[in-house]
């Protein structure tokens, strides 16, 4: 696996879903991650950089690479990325935790990539409607690459805002998680000062219940990033239906998603797959049990 990622874990107050992400990934024996590969997003590429080396050193692994991304052309991660494609095409799953140009720059970098790389599993979208139809964060930095990729014919599974808005940490998951080793109790604490900066952003929910979508922003730490890992290890907890996809990229509407569900007879003739259900409770669980393992 090649693991992709805009990883702000550390900065203060800033998102730490990439960074669960990346330690499930460890902690997950099914994965060997080949390399990581860094893109701006929740921080830039540099941050990004930096972050990831310093959780994976946290962890234990700083013998895991990491290559850094960049602007517009992928940079050293997009090379990386269509070269190990090109040497064990078929081999190779990338999980895209941030926005999509990393996976972008190497598919337009050689046309083989596309059809060598084994699956795209991104995390990204909202395919069935939300508020103000209000386009997620990954496919409006970079809807250009989101239509790239969904246009090159690899085989792509979509985690989008429909199924992860339900994956949060709350009180109860964090003291249990803390309860593990010391990596699990720098998650906790990492995500519980989350919390706080959005319970500041957020007041006026300060009552609702930690389990409830609309109290992520106050009670419980979202967990966008480590469902589309347990998208391979797990893909069972999820339920996928055949799509066709398509961004916009011209304003207003930059960066919104639009997914074409495919009736059964039809489904074969598409090479996407969109998440539209979950077992929260359930892809939660193996988060909080295999991240309280890691020593």
């Amino acid at each position: 696996m090649v693991l992709d990622t805009d990883c702000a874990l550390g900065v203060p107050g800033a998102k730490v879903d990439d960074g669960f992400a990346l330690a499930l990934a460890l902690a997950s024996p099914e994965i060997d991650i080949t390399f990581v590969t860094t893109v701006a997003g929740n921080v830039d590429v540099l941050t990004a950089t930096a972050r990831t080396t310093a959780l994976l050193a946290r962890l234990g692994r700083p013998d895991v690479p990491v290559v850094a991304g960049g602007c517009p052309d992928g940079g050293a991660a997009a090379r990386a990325l269509a070269s190990r494609a090109l040497e064990r095409p078929g081999e190779v799953t990338v999980v895209a935790l941030g926005p999509l140009t990393t996976v972008a720059a190497a598919f337009g970098a050689d046309p083989r990539v596309a059809a060598a790389i084994g699956d795209v599993v991104a995390m990204g979208g909202r395919f069935l409607g939300g508020p103000d139809d209000e386009p997620e964060f990954n496919t409006r930095i970079d809807p250009w690459a989101a239509r790239a990729v969904h246009a090159a014919g690899a085989r792509t599974w979509c985690v989008s805002l429909d199924v992860t808005s339900r994956m949060a940490l709350g009180p109860v998951d964090l003291e249990r998680l803390a309860a593990g080793g010391a990596a699990g109790r720098y998650l906790a604490e990492q995500s519980r000062a989350r919390v706080k900066v959005l319970a500041a952003e957020h007041p006026s929910a300060g009552h609702a219940s930690a389990g409830h979508a609309s109290a992520v922003g106050v009670t419980a730490c979202p967990m966008h990033d480590p469902l589309a890992v347990l998208a391979v290890t797990h893909p069972h907890l999820l339920r996928w239906h055949a799509a066709e996809v398509t961004v916009d990229t011209e304003r207003p509407h930059r960066g919104r998603t639009r997914a074409h569900l495919l009736p059964d007879g039809a489904a074969h003739l598409a090479t996407c797959r969109v998440a539209i259900d979950v077992d929260a409770e359930a892809a939660k669980d193996v988060l909080i049990t295999r991240l309280a393992a890691l020593p």
